[in-house]
């Protein structure tokens, strides 16, 4: 029997034992987390709202890519001399990520100044100095 063809009570009784059924409870409302750990556009798919991320401090980014300009030198370079791959100096540079201390010295070296000189720069552009 069809559902054109039952009774108005028969409608009634599918519809209620339709209602009664167990269903798989949703999942989670999406969360800021996915846009941070999936990327806009899967997190976006997902109608997830999308995560505003601050701008990175650039300063120290900003003084060494001047630096290797100045000097003609490549983040291949830099790296080297930091010990660490130009992956991770391309992040300090474009992104703002923060370098450990120990790479930060060796950035220094690979540019031609002292840990202590770089430092002062760097505190020098963030006081506008």
């Amino acid at each position: 029997m069809t559902s054109a063809t039952r009774s108005a009570p028969a409608c009634a009784a599918a519809l209620a034992r339709d209602a009664a059924r167990p269903r798989p409870s949703p999942s989670p409302a999406p969360t800021p987390h996915h846009a941070k750990t999936h990327g806009d556009l899967r997190a976006k798919r997902r109608g997830c709202p999308l995560v505003e991320h601050p701008e990175p401090s650039s300063a120290l980014g900003d003084i060494i890519r001047e630096r290797r300009e100045e000097l003609e030198i490549s983040q291949e370079a830099v790296a080297l001399a930091a010990g660490t791959d130009q992956a991770r100096i391309s992040r300090i540079e474009n992104k703002g990520e923060k370098p450990s201390p120990v790479i930060f010295r060796g950035i220094a070296r690979g540019l031609g100044w002292t840990g202590a000189e770089l430092m002062r720069r760097l505190e020098d552009r963030e006081q506008g100095t």
